[in-house]
């Protein structure tokens, strides 16, 4: 054994580079062998002697897709704590090397919005007794979420679940009037993204379907002043959306008066087209546009 590691020593840089490069293709290899046979196991119900072969497939070599799997065979398991910190080891290999190969990376997004529900959950649950415990988990939740729509930014679940968790930040940072309005501008900023991905799936969450009162909460922010010009614009888009012109007026009125000036970006929104046409609206652009009218306030 001493000879063999001396000659190797001795061998040419290149030979010992190939040499490791072979290596950790046979590993690789077998780690994939030990990989497939787990995810069969899986398949036929028996997860703690499919958590084996993924922890086997693992020690052999690095790839997110054995982390994975091995979270989803401890959670089956009844593992629930070493599920979690195996979702984790799947995110530390990630930051490790960004790189994935294309079919990793829907486990990687799904990675991430696991781990991201579940920060949200914990962070919930420690709201009544431990704040800023709370606040910690929700901003771990929220890196989540975004780490996963930049793996998948065509996703919408993922914005939604970016913009629901800013809001729940905010009702957990309402005691500082600074971190509540950071909160709810980055709320707002999600929710324009999802907007012009998926209005419909925009639409549904201020009605309640995912989470209830989003809109009343956004018009109890505006009353209280916690809002940005970009706010009151975002309670306008649901309102043209719905083709309520009635209602969605003061609220562009409102975003004006704050400063709103993203006129090309109505002009590019499809259903804020019958809002375009109506006098009413031709009014407050005119007069938004008019330099008298120029107001700081943002």
């Amino acid at each position: 054994q001493e000879q063999s590691a001396l000659l190797f020593s001795l061998a040419p840089p290149a030979y010992r580079s190939s040499l490791a490069h072979w290596q950790q293709l046979f590993l690789s290899r077998v780690g994939d062998r030990y990989f497939d046979m787990g995810k069969a196991l899986l398949g036929q119900g028996k997860p703690k002697q499919a958590a084996s072969l993924f922890e086997a497939a693992l020690s052999l070599s690095r790839r997110f897709a054995y982390t994975y799997y091995l979270s989803q065979a401890l959670a089956q398991a009844g593992r629930e704590g070493d599920a979690w910190k195996a979702l984790e080891g799947t995110v530390a290999l990630f930051l490790e090397n960004p790189r994935c190969r294309a079919e990793e990376k829907e486990l990687l997004y799904d990675t991430f919005m696991v781990l991201g529900n579940q920060y949200q959950g914990r962070a919930e649950q420690l709201y009544t007794t431990h704040r800023s415990s709370a606040i910690t988990f929700m901003k771990k939740a929220i890196t989540s979420f975004s780490r996963g729509i930049r793996i998948n930014p065509a996703e919408a679940d993922g914005l939604k679940s970016r913009a629901l968790a800013f809001h729940t930040l905010a009702a957990f940072t309402s005691h500082e009037p600074y971190l509540l309005k950071q909160s709810l501008a980055y709320c707002i900023a999600s929710l324009q993204q999802l907007w012009r991905l998926a209005p419909q799936a925009c639409a549904e969450l201020y009605a309640g379907k995912d989470l209830p009162g989003l809109l009343t909460s956004l018009k109890a922010h505006a009353s209280l002043g916690h809002l940005q010009a970009s706010g009151y614009f975002a309670i306008a888009q649901y309102y043209a959306y719905l083709d309520q012109a009635d209602e969605a007026l003061p609220w562009m009125e409102k975003a004006f008066a704050h400063g709103f000036r993203g006129l090309d970006q109505v002009d590019k929104i499809s259903f804020f087209a019958s809002l375009r046409r109506d006098p009413r609206y031709q009014e407050l652009v005119r007069r938004a546009r008019s330099p008298v009218s120029q107001n700081p306030r943002r």
